[in-house]
């Protein structure tokens, strides 16, 4: 029996290695196939579609020194002059993220292939209803090339490069972040002859696409917030961050990472809270940047004390914060909501005499027992 068994995993094995062979030979003739269209890519019966699935298969089966040594394929194809150009940018771009080396050049040179798809030649003599059309047909040709893509660092810098435009046309109050936020081009040479709404449509559709395949990369989940935020969908925005530090910290069992919740992603949800009206959670918030904004915090509750929820006073801890909290109901001659703070302030885990590890214990507690409570409150 134990021969027989021992013959019957080898025999599994076996399949399993022949299925791995057979697997990686198609892989092969695939890239080989792929390879093969793209450098036919100039000849006019070479379908644009068929074009860009084989470059979004190249980029996904990392063939990058390969893209990045295409020489600019010849006239004649509108997606020959413009997509396929930004390939070997694409790909040269990638290469330096993998190898460390200085982005300043492939971030420009993407850059400017990416803001081409949205910009007429600057020496073009064709009639605006032609360019209308020329620039169309690329952007929906983007599309095509992206909704073939699944590698996420090809993904990212691609966002990066229309987040950067987009924030360079419309200069938001909160600017679109990325992975890959510097070494890019601080002006567009002709920003009147873009139209941002064409541009922001391609960075939704790109996310969008991106996080159907990468539901939980959070990196992509917080750059749709910082869109949502910087176009003044504020709900949609503060969803998407706590989303983002709900995944992060397995529904906050720890602490959200600070690569993820940065302290300007703590500042847009403070800004989100108000606008929305949640503003004793706005205050809560406070209390998580470092240092604390005591100066934004009283300023919320002296505008907002009569809005304040003494139902949330128990996910204070900062004292200042709470003496202040009793100050201005105080002032204000509300002694129930006065009440409710000297209790919070009362409470023997908040002592200053405590040890710094019952301080720490007791911020953890509050924090977590907020963001729970706010994330179903906010998603339900």
């Amino acid at each position: 029996t134990e021969k027989s068994q021992t013959q019957t995993g080898k025999s599994q094995t076996d399949t399993e290695k022949s299925q791995g062979t057979t697997m990686d030979a198609k892989i092969t003739t695939l890239v080989y196939k792929a390879k093969s269209a793209l450098k036919q890519s100039g000849r006019a019966s070479l379908d644009t579609v068929a074009t860009l699935v084989a470059m979004g298969f190249l980029f996904n089966a990392q063939q990058f020194s390969f893209l990045a040594a295409q020489a600019q394929p010849p006239s004649g194809k509108m997606v020959s002059n413009e997509l396929q150009t930004f390939a070997p940018k694409l790909a040269a771009a990638i290469l330096c993220v993998k190898q460390g080396g200085d982005m300043r050049k492939p971030s420009r040179e993407l850059f400017e292939a990416v803001l081409g798809v949205f910009s007429p030649p600057l020496n073009s003599t064709d009639s605006k209803s032609e360019q209308n059309e020329r620039q169309s047909k690329l952007r929906s040709y983007l599309d095509v090339f992206v909704e073939n893509l699944v590698h996420p660092t090809t993904l990212s810098l691609l966002l990066a490069a229309l987040a950067r435009i987009w924030n360079l046309l419309e200069k938001p109050e909160d600017e679109i972040l990325s992975e890959f936020s510097n070494n890019w081009p601080t002006a567009i040479g002709n920003p009147g002859s873009i139209d941002p709404n064409h541009v922001l449509r391609s960075l939704n559709t790109s996310l969008r696409h991106g996080l159907s395949t990468h539901p939980r990369k959070t990196s992509w989940i917080v750059m749709q917030s910082d869109m949502y935020n910087a176009t003044k969908q504020y709900g949609p925005a503060l969803e998407g961050y706590m989303e983002a530090g709900a995944l992060n910290s397995s529904h906050f069992e720890h602490e959200v990472a600070a690569e993820v919740w940065t302290q300007q992603v703590y500042q847009r949800m403070i800004g989100c809270c108000s606008k929305l009206g949640y503003h004793t959670h706005a205050v809560i918030i406070c209390q998580f940047l470092d240092p604390v904004d005591y100066e934004l915090a009283f300023s919320i509750l002296r505008n907002h004390s009569n809005a304040t929820l003494e139902s949330l006073f128990s996910y204070f801890w900062d004292m200042t914060i709470i003496e202040y909290l009793i100050y201005i109901h105080s002032k204000k001659g509300d002694t129930h909501k006065q009440m409710i703070a000297i209790q919070v302030a009362g409470q023997p885990e908040l002592n200053f005499n405590n040890s710094s590890e019952v301080l720490e214990r007791a911020v953890e507690v509050r924090r977590r027992r907020f963001l729970r409570t706010f994330f179903k409150q906010i998603i339900s």
